[in-house]
Order: C-alpha cells, then sequence, then structure tokens
C-alpha cells in the first residue's frame, strides 16, 4: 500500500520510494528512506501526510500527496 493509503497510528515501514532520483534525494536529507520506521499521524483527505519517523526522537514531517502516493510501506509487527 502507499503511505497516504495506510492507517493512523500504526508502525510502518518503507519498502519502497517509487519517485525519480532527486525526489528520493530530498527524501533522504529529510529521514525518509527504505527500511525506515515510521508512524503517520495525520490522515486528512487533504493537504500533506504528516508523519514520525522513529529512529529521529520527537521530529514531525509533512510530505506532499504526490510523493507520498510513491512511497510504499508495509505493516511492521
Amino acid at each position: 500500500m502507499v503511505l497516504s493509503d495506510a492507517p493512523v497510528n500504526v508502525e510502518l515501514r518503507i519498502q519502497k520510494i517509487n519517485a525519480g532520483k532527486e525526489a528520493k534525494k530530498k527524501l533522504v536529507t529529510i529521514g525518509i528512506r527504505t527500511d525506515e520506521l515510521l508512524l503517520k499521524i495525520s490522515d486528512a483527505k487533504w493537504g500533506p501526510v504528516l508523519v514520525k519517523p522513529l529512529s529521529h526522537g520527537n521530529s514531525k514531517i509533512a510530505i506532499g500527496r504526490g510523493i507520498a502516493n510513491k512511497i510504499e510501506v508495509g505493516y511492521e509487527h
């Protein structure tokens, strides 16, 4: 499933990022990379998706819907 369709308050692991080279580079600089654990903390149907990378303390990151639709995630058990 893609990040924008994932449920809120569930640990997710990034499996794949289906974006171009520059977009991937920008995501890496903000801590979004393959195998990263994160928690989606907002589920508004419009606006950015708000996530909290679990390896970065209390930081929260807003990701645009277009990019969130290119980030494949799975449930972390």
